[in-house]
């Protein structure tokens, strides 16, 4: 044959091809393993060899990159391109050693010489396609190259397979840490295959561990039976594959019981257990009163609400209130029992606190009419142990009572408990106030009673200020956030109401019942809603991506006794868990810091928190503020967005220029 004959037979196979036309596509005819359908309009590779009367072979391994112990498919083709009926083509391949056939089924397979053999014909205009399924030696090494000599007549070609190693790793985790009985529990498991090689065909099992298996929350393909879901998955290379089932808790668990998922592919293992939350109490407790700023001589409403946030009933819980030396209180109108102390100003209660559930306490107190304007009286109340809260008032002496609020009308057997109480004054009047003798002055004390009258509100808030006087100041992040900051006796009120007061599942944007102004405390919190619509903090979420970040590195806020908005830089932005004894717990209801020490701490916390590495320094003398949402990566979770304030001296431009250096840690 001369060396110009292949390329008139290709010239002809391309001529062939182009003239089929569309109909000549039908359904294949299937025979012996061997699939009989028109030639493509695309041409065979022009690289096999073409013999007469118009034969082409081409022969392939799909994946033809394939790690030890994986399955490829090993692919031929006989194409007629010419005229006539191809009778009586003997196709034949032999595997090297280390490539072992899966099932010969109705192949004709020589197992001594390795031979797999088709007897084929091939109508003119049509293609054989015949396929075998193979498997690669386990002890097949990295960067080995099989090749399969494939011959038909006088024409042969090779088919070569790479055996590159591919590089699974296995993880397992669930939407809970902790859960009660009976609770859901999604479990997550990556497949992922950090190599170069496809991984095909791998067997995940996942065993439950006593949970009970939602069948209708099993993903990708996965089968239920005998205690433990089973797939068989194809990871390709450098690619992740994630497949998802729900187990539910069994209803008689135990507190503290462990159950663990497992999951097994590969010769790999990971684990991910779930704790039983222990039947124990979580008690919180809040205060307020019902008129911050009453004129002298009226009387005022203290409440109490100790909660019960745990899956555990609380017995015998002391509750005691730290009482201001200057109120007169009103013995009959403690409730639920409380012992009133004389000698150090307290209230002392033991209630018990059912699970889920929370209970109410109150009392009354007079606002002696010798009282002067401005004067303040811090009220604390604490429960040993497990929280604390206090409510502030500032005699004022035009106030205009509040709608429900102001004077009370007291029953003539409500006798003070003494005619003018003894201890001093908690007041934030001159320093010249004669004080009134006390019995047990330390008692009286509280440390962090502003020693200095509030200033008035800004001229620039007053307007807005008359509209609602729980006016704190203004808040604006980025272009998401420009709106009022307001704050009530009680964190729950603005949850479900609005600026107007009107009731709105949307709320607004609060500052924690915890916090002062004025002085200002070191850690400011403002709460808001996570809305799915993007208002309130909807879009705080956007700190968790680092351009966002670099973008919008501070932000400010205003309160109604400042003169300008104080700018803040964010050092830390934190998805936390708010159950006591979950590991990703963090304590941030923090206003102020026991000291120096205590103060490094939180930071460090929150920095250990963080998604970023922002290189912004904070010290002991920095004031913080925290915008905190709801989180859902967490168990009872929040998102922080943590800001310090910039110091003299320091731009906006220069924080900007630390947070851009951040770089994402998690």
């Amino acid at each position: 044959m001369s060396k110009k004959r292949p390329i008139l037979w290709l010239a002809l196979v391309l001529a062939v091809l182009m003239a089929l036309p569309m109909t000549a596509w039908a359904e294949p005819v299937i025979s012996n393993e061997v699939v009989i359908t028109p030639v493509p309009e695309e041409p065979i590779d022009p690289d096999q060899p073409v013999v007469e009367p118009g034969l082409a072979l081409y022969a392939s391994l799909s994946p033809d990159v394939c790690a030890p112990g994986g399955t490829p498919v090993l692919s031929v083709v006989l194409a007629n391109t010419g005229d006539t009926l191809a009778t009586g083509q003997i196709v034949t391949c032999t595997l090297p050693v280390g490539l072992d056939l899966l099932d010969p089924g109705a192949l004709s397979y020589d197992s001594a010489t390795r031979t797999i053999t088709w007897n084929v014909e091939v109508p003119a205009g049509q293609m054989a396609t015949m396929t075998a399924a193979l498997s690669v030696s386990a002890s097949s090494t990295n960067g080995m190259v099989y090749s399969i000599p494939v011959t038909c007549g006088e024409m042969s070609t090779l088919a070569a397979l790479t055996v590159t190693d591919s590089d699974l790793r296995l993880y397992i985790s669930s939407d809970v840490k902790r859960a009660d009985p009976g609770d859901p529990v999604v479990f997550t498991i990556d497949l992922q295959n950090l190599g170069d090689a496809p991984a095909n065909g791998v067997n995940l099992t996942c065993y439950t561990d006593g949970m009970i298996v939602d069948l209708g929350q099993i993903t990708g393909g996965g089968v239920y039976e005998a205690y433990q879901i089973n797939w068989t998955l194809d990871v390709p290379a450098r690619s992740l594959v994630t497949v998802k089932y729900s187990a539910d808790i069994p209803d008689d668990a135990f507190g503290g019981d462990v159950y663990t998922a497992q999951a097994l592919a590969a010769g790999l293992s990971a684990e991910a257990p779930v704790t039983v939350r222990e039947a124990e109490p979580l008690l919180t407790v809040s205060k307020w009163v019902n008129n911050r700023t009453p004129a002298p001589g009226t009387t005022v409403k203290y409440t109490i609400e100790v909660s019960n946030d745990g899956s555990g009933d609380a017995y015998d819980v002391r509750v005691v209130d730290h009482l201001p030396a200057a109120l007169d209180i009103y013995t009959r109108s403690i409730s639920d029992g409380g012992d009133y102390d004389s000698y150090d100003d307290t209230i002392e209660w033991y209630v018990d606190v059912p699970a889920y559930d929370t209970v109410t306490l109150t009392f009354k107190a007079y606002v002696p009419d010798w009282a002067e304007d401005g004067d303040t009286y811090v009220n604390r109340v604490n429960v040993p142990g497990w929280d604390s809260a206090r409510s502030t008032l500032v005699v004022t002496e035009d106030a205009v009572p509040k709608t429900g609020y102001g004077d009370e009308v007291i029953p003539a057997a409500w006798q003070p408990a003494s005619g003018q109480s003894s201890g001093v004054v908690e007041t934030a009047a001159a320093a010249d106030a004669a004080p009134v003798a006390s019995a047990q002055t330390d008692s009286a004390q509280l440390s962090d009673i502003p020693d200095q009258p509030l200033p008035g509100i800004q001229a620039s808030f007053q307007e807005l200020y008359n509209q609602n006087n729980d006016l704190a100041g203004w808040l604006k992040v980025a272009e998401q956030v420009d709106q009022p900051i307001v704050q009530h006796e009680g964190n729950d009120y603005y949850m479900i109401h609005d600026f107007e007061g009107q009731e709105d599942d949307a709320g607004a944007l609060f500052l924690d019942e915890r916090n002062h102004l004025y002085p200002r405390d070191q850690h400011l919190l403002i709460y808001g809603h996570n809305m799915n619509d993007g208002s309130m903090f909807g879009q705080l979420s956007q700190y968790r991506d680092l351009e966002y970040l670099k973008a919008n590195p501070t932000f400010t806020f205003q309160s109604v006794y400042d003169q300008e908005p104080t700018t803040y830089v964010v050092i830390a932005v934190v998805d936390a868990s708010m159950d006591v004894g979950n590991a990703d717990y963090l304590k941030i209801r923090v206003p102020n810091f026991d000291d120096e020490q205590a103060m490094l701490d939180f930071v460090a916390s929150l920095k250990d928190f963080s998604y970023f590495d922002i290189p912004v320094e904070t010290t002991q003398e920095d004031q913080l503020l925290s915008l905190v949402t709801c989180s859902y990566f967490q168990d009872n979770g929040r998102l922080l967005v943590v800001g310090r304030a910039l110091r003299e001296g320091e731009s906006a431009e220069d924080a900007a220029a630390l947070v851009a250096q951040s770089v994402k840690v998690k």
